[in-house]
């Protein structure tokens, strides 16, 4: 019976070590294969929606404070600053 239970035990321990060696395999393939242009991607969006955002600020402050001009041009950084947030929520779920 004591035979048995060695097998029985090698094959468990072999089961659990053998799903990590795979484990490993696998999150190894994944790095190999990450797509550094989605990167570039979101650098370039990042950049694009900051000079956005400087060129909202510039006009804002040619503007008087108590306009309806300036209220407009707050609330389009506004957006610009959400989306902002959003994107570098979905990418660093994401990278």
């Amino acid at each position: 019976m004591s035979f048995w239970n060695f097998l029985g035990e090698l094959a468990l321990i072999e089961w659990l070590f053998g799903h990590k060696k795979q484990d490993g395999v696998a999150s190894s393939t994944l790095r190999q294969s990450y797509d550094y242009g989605r990167e570039d991607e979101y650098f370039d969006k990042v950049q694009a929606l900051e000079r956005r955002i400087d060129e909202l600020e510039q006009r804002q402050e040619q503007c008087d404070v108590y306009s309806d001009r300036y209220d407009e041009l707050q609330d389009q950084i506004d957006d610009l600053q959400d989306e902002l947030d959003e994107l570098d929520d979905y990418f660093d779920d994401d990278l």
